[in-house]
């Protein structure tokens, strides 16, 4: 019983964590909270939870300019992505996560890339 009620006091918690964090508007704050949500969504095979929390994380990362946590986010997302059998958006997850690992601008998608 214990073991059930964990997951639940844990996303509790992030949702608190997160409302106060976009209260005050704090991006690094918020990004991190979804991926924190959406590594414990992985761990639970929760694929479309995770992956929602995933792109929150992303989109916000992207707009922070940050490369570095935008390459770390997509390859869970690319894990997400595949478990759902969603072979088109994994493969994006990785022409992104490849174009930032080249040095590309965070800012902008690269050719072939949708986002």
């Amino acid at each position: 019983l214990q073991a059930a009620a964990a997951p639940a006091k844990a996303a509790a918690l992030y949702a608190d964590a997160l409302a106060r964090y976009q209260a005050a508007y704090y991006r690094p704050g918020i990004a991190a909270t979804h991926e924190e949500w959406a590594d414990l969504l992985l761990a639970e095979q929760d694929w479309n939870g995770a992956a929602l929390h995933l792109r929150r994380a992303l989109t916000v990362r992207l707009w922070m300019y940050d490369a570095t946590h935008s390459i770390r986010i997509l390859e869970k997302l690319q894990q997400a992505d595949t478990a759902l059998g969603d072979k088109t958006a994994a493969r994006q997850d990785a022409a992104l996560a490849a174009y930032l690992k080249d040095g590309g601008d965070p800012s902008k998608s690269p050719a072939g890339v949708q986002d």
